[in-house]
């Protein structure tokens, strides 16, 4: 799976998100050029003719264990080292094009999409959305605080999640601005 390329990373290829795993090795995913991995012999090229979803990749998550997940504009692949399994709003996703992806302290999965954030606990989807107190659909970036509480970022401010309320923060309560692109 995947096909050997000479290949430099530069300006036009338009990396959108990087990450180094935990083996050493660091993903590049690219605005239409699909997914570059680094290692230490070199350049690895995957892209929807290996198996990934779509070729603009727009977030990467290192689940534990190993297993890769990347974030696209037509759902999100998953890929064991061995396979790629791709998930879409078909299969219970809020939406297909995937800003964030985060994997919490309970090995949940937290995916933000453009149609609200969803969540997956390897058999079932459950997504929410601004009609469940979610500040925006789109949402940006998420993490975990030392507390389990979720923060998402979005365009209409800051939602805290503590496993049963959404809360939003807003300008009104101290945010600097609305739009919250990275937390």
């Amino acid at each position: 799976i995947g096909h050997e390329v000479e290949v430099t990373i530069n300006s036009s290829d338009h990396v959108f998100t990087i990450l180094g795993d935990s083996s050493g090795v660091v993903l590049f995913g690219t605005e239409g050029d699909g997914l570059r991995r680094l290692d230490g012999a070199g350049w690895t090229n995957f892209s929807e003719r290996d198996g990934l979803a779509s070729d603009f990749v727009y977030s990467i998550e290192e689940q534990s264990g190993g297993t890769m997940w990347f974030g696209t504009t037509r759902g999100v692949s998953r890929y064991d080292g061995n396979s790629w399994q791709n998930y879409s709003e078909k299969d219970g996703l809020a939406g297909d094009l995937i800003w964030a992806i985060m994997e919490d302290s309970q090995g949940l999965l937290w995916f933000g999409t453009t149609q609200g954030l969803s969540r997956y606990d390897g058999a079932e989807w459950i997504s929410f959305g601004k009609k469940d107190g979610l500040a925006d659909d789109l949402i940006s970036s998420i993490i975990e605080d030392s507390d389990g509480n979720l923060w998402l970022g979005s365009p209409s401010g800051v939602t805290r999640y503590d496993g049963d309320v959404f809360q939003t923060l807003t300008i009104g309560d101290g945010l600097a601005d609305i739009e919250v692109i990275c937390l």
